[in-house]
This record gives C-alpha cells, structure tokens and sequence, in this order.
C-alpha cells in the first residue's frame, strides 16, 4: 500500500501533462484557422479588388478603341475632302501619322514617337514626314 500515494502523483502527474498538452494544441489549432481564415479572407479581397480594376482597364480600353474607331471613321472623310486643301501632300502626311497613332491604339501596339505637326509657314515646299517612317508608309499598295 505504500505504493499508492506514489502512484496517485505519478497519475496525476501525467494528467495534469496530458491536459495542459491537450490545452496547448487546441490553442495552437485555433491559432491556426483563425489565421488561416483571415489570410483566405484577405486573398479574396485581393482577387475581387484585382477583377474589379480588370473589369474598368477593360471598359476604359473599349471605350478608347471604340473612339479611336470613330476618329478613324472622321479621318477618312477628311481625307475624301483633303484634295481641295491647299497644301495637301504635308497635311496629308500628318493625317496618315495620326491614322497610323490610332491604328496603334485601336491593335495595342507600341505607339509612334510624338510628332509635331506641320507649320503651314515653315520654309520649302517639302512635304512633312514623321520622325520614324512606319513599314507601310512607302507602300504602293497602302492606298493612302
């Protein structure tokens, strides 16, 4: 019987272990979902936010396309009556730039370099050019 109080504590020592064990990894789990609850919660936010902003590029870009259409829409008409201009071979030339710069917009490709536009009194009867010719602007074919 001497045996008995010795094996009490050593029961209750090893209860009182597996409690507080047991304690420490339920907070550890709960620790754990919660955070993993608020990260989930934070992705989300994240992924609603990313497609509310890809939604409004989206419709801000159609937008654009959709206006650079019509001024190239305009274009054309100006050029059906560019002919009775005067001085038609350098404003045409900046026409066909500014076709060439909504083209750009309207397909996604890089822009052309910025380009001043013709001055109706600059000296010499040379027609205006861009700085940076594209492919097509020699072209026979283009029809511009």
């Amino acid at each position: 019987m001497t045996d008995l109080p010795e094996l009490l504590a050593q029961t209750a020592s090893a209860l009182v272990g597996t409690v507080a064990g047991g304690a420490i990894a339920l907070y550890v789990a709960r620790w754990q979902t919660l955070r993993t609850a608020e990260i989930q919660a934070r992705t989300t936010t994240a992924q609603e936010n990313a497609a509310v902003q890809l939604a409004h590029s989206l419709r801000v870009h159609e937008r654009e396309k959709t206006a650079a259409r019509a001024l190239l829409e305009r274009l054309e008409g100006l050029y059906q009556w560019s002919p009775s201009l005067p001085d038609v071979a350098e404003a045409r030339n900046y026409l066909r730039h500014v076709q060439h710069t909504l083209e750009s917009v309207i397909d996604g490709a890089p822009l052309p370099r910025h380009a001043a536009p013709p001055r109706p009194d600059r000296p010499g009867d040379e027609a205006w050019l861009p700085p940076d010719l594209p492919p097509h602007w020699t072209d026979p074919a283009d029809g511009s």
